[in-house]
């Protein structure tokens, strides 16, 4: 999971909310409409946001594969088309939270609050997800949104084998006998891998925290 930046409220969902929610009120408890909170307007700005990745477990999800998901349910009928808790997410970390209430939800990082940073209280050993420093909020985070399922951390570990390939070709290019050389190039390389924009980037991003600040480190980067 990743600090996610959302933007300005969609033209459709700003002329429409009240509207809808209106009608949603006199249905008598029915669900929202999903062509409504899921109108293709909507839906682009929340992929934008998450970079078409899932907001919870950061992988990569086609349209087809994800949903707008309502991150604190549906009631009362304002929270179905409130902006601020709508997100693109896959099915299986929607599903993860089906069950839960607002109460135990709200225990759990929202991406989209950039007060918090969520690799403040996520870590990773490999592909297996922890919480940092013993984090409540980071293992809170993991329960609801069930981040340490077996297929998640599968997935996990075939973009860390492709780090790890590139991390062997910079090892077996000459000039990695130069220290310096070698330190720049995996500093780059973990920094391209842990780049908003890919998938399950915190992953790297914890990977960061055992590499010492200076570019021109006289010894090579810690990363195994």
């Amino acid at each position: 999971m990743r600090t996610l930046i959302r933007p300005e409220i969609p033209r459709i969902l700003r002329e429409k909310q009240r509207e809808w929610t209106e009608k949603l009120e006199a249905s008598g408890g029915k669900r929202p409409d999903a062509s409504k909170y899921g109108h293709a307007e909507i839906k682009r700005a929340l992929r934008s946001m998450s970079f078409n990745k899932c907001s919870y477990c950061e992988g990569a999800i086609t349209e087809s594969e994800g949903n707008v998901e309502h991150r604190l349910g549906v009631t009362p009928a304002e929270r179905a088309f409130e902006w601020a808790n709508l997100y693109w997410a896959c099915k299986d970390c929607n599903n993860a939270k089906k069950e839960l209430t607002p109460e135990r939800i709200s225990t759990a990082i929202d991406p989209a609050n950039e007060a918090i940073d969520p690799t403040d209280h996520l870590d990773f050993e490999d592909e297996l997800i922890r919480s940092y420093r013993g984090s409540p909020l980071g293992q809170s985070t993991i329960g609801v949104h069930d981040l340490d399922r077996e297929q998640l951390a599968y997935r996990r570990l075939k973009r860390l084998t492709v780090y790890r390939k590139r991390r062997e070709d910079l090892r077996a290019d000459p000039r990695s006998l130069d220290p310096r050389w070698f330190d720049q190039q995996l500093r780059a390389l973990l920094e391209a891998f842990a780049a908003r924009d890919q998938p399950f980037s915190a992953m790297f991003v914890a990977r960061m925290r055992g590499i010492t600040p200076a570019i021109t480190s006289p010894t090579p980067a810690a990363d195994d």
